[in-house]
C-alpha cells in the first residue's frame, strides 16, 4: 500500500490547497490519514464505475474517469489502497489500471489520455527497487512551529517557555490555519524576520516620504463642488475643486 510520512514536525499537509485524486473507470480508492492522535484520523476516497468512453470530459474531475475530494487538516501520515471491481476488464482499452494521489489541486488538470498511461503525461519519475518506474506529482505542504506539548496547544502557553518560544520582540504569536503549530508576524509598524530575537525593526519613514504622504492626504480631502449654469437650451457645468475639512 503507497505511503507517504512527514517526519519533520513542522510540516503538515496542506489541506487548502491539496486535493485527494482518482483516476480510472474501474477504480475504488481510499485515502487514510493519521494524525498526532486517533482523534485526527479519517477515511475518504473515491468509487467509479463507467464502461462508456464517450462519457469521460476533458477537464471535468466530477466522478466519471477522475474524481477529486477535499481532505481534513491536521495529519502528516497517509495511505492510500487502490482496487477495481472487474480487473479493468471492461475498459481495457482506454483504462487499463487506477491511478490515486495526493496532489496540489492547481496543479492537475484532468485529461482523457491520462486513463491509458499517466506516467506518459507526467514530467517527473521515480523508481523502484525494481527499477519500475511511477510519476511523481507535487504536494503542497503548511509549515509552523510545533507546539511545546500536547497539552499546549495556544499562543499564551507557547509564550510561558521562552526556551522554545520562536517568536522573537516586536512579533506576533498566529495559531496556523491547521491547529498544528503556530507562525510568528512582526508587530504592526515592524518588519524583518520575526523567527529572530531582534529580527523585527520599526519602520523609518524618510522626511521625502512624510511629505508625500501629506501631500496625498490633502488631495484626499479634496471634494468636487458643480454650478450649472443654463443659456437657452445649453447647460454648462463648472466644475471647482474644493476644500472639506
Amino acid at each position: 500500500m503507497p505511503s507517504y510520512t512527514l517526519y519533520n514536525n513542522t510540516f503538515s499537509i496542506s489541506n487548502t490547497e491539496n486535493k485527494f485524486t482518482a483516476l480510472g473507470c474501474d477504480t475504488k480508492a481510499y485515502l487514510y490519514g493519521f494524525g498526532s492522535d486517533e482523534a485526527k484520523n479519517f477515511t475518504t476516497g473515491c468509487i467509479m464505475y463507467s464502461a462508456n468512453e464517450k462519457e469521460l470530459i476533458n477537464g471535468s474531475c466530477i466522478g466519471i474517469g477522475c474524481c477529486q475530494t477535499s481532505i481534513p487538516k491536521g495529519f502528516r501520515y497517509f495511505e492510500i489502497d487502490i482496487d477495481s471491481y472487474d480487473s479493468h476488464t471492461y475498459v481495457y482499452k482506454y483504462n487499463p489500471c487506477s491511478y490515486a494521489f495526493v496532489v496540489d489541486y492547481q496543479w492537475y488538470n484532468f485529461s482523457t489520455s491520462d486513463l491509458l498511461n499517466f506516467n506518459y503525461n507526467v514530467d517527473e519519475y521515480e523508481f523502484n527497487q525494481y527499477n519500475e518506474s511511477y510519476p511523481r506529482v507535487p504536494l503542497v505542504l503548511d509549515w509552523a512551529i510545533d507546539w511545546p506539548s500536547e497539552n499546549n496547544s495556544s499562543c499564551e502557553e507557547a509564550r510561558k517557555n521562552q526556551t522554545s518560544y520562536a517568536c522573537g520582540i516586536n512579533s506576533v504569536c498566529n495559531v496556523s490555519k491547521n491547529g498544528l503549530g503556530y507562525s510568528c508576524n512582526c508587530s504592526q509598524g515592524y518588519h524583518g524576520n520575526p523567527y529572530l530575537q531582534n529580527g523585527c525593526q520599526e519602520k523609518r519613514v524618510s522626511s521625502e516620504t512624510e511629505a508625500n504622504e501629506r501631500q496625498r492626504a490633502q488631495r484626499n480631502k479634496r471634494g468636487v463642488a458643480y454650478r450649472l449654469t443654463r443659456k437657452g437650451n445649453m447647460t454648462t457645468i463648472v466644475i471647482n475643486a474644493k476644500d472639506f475639512p
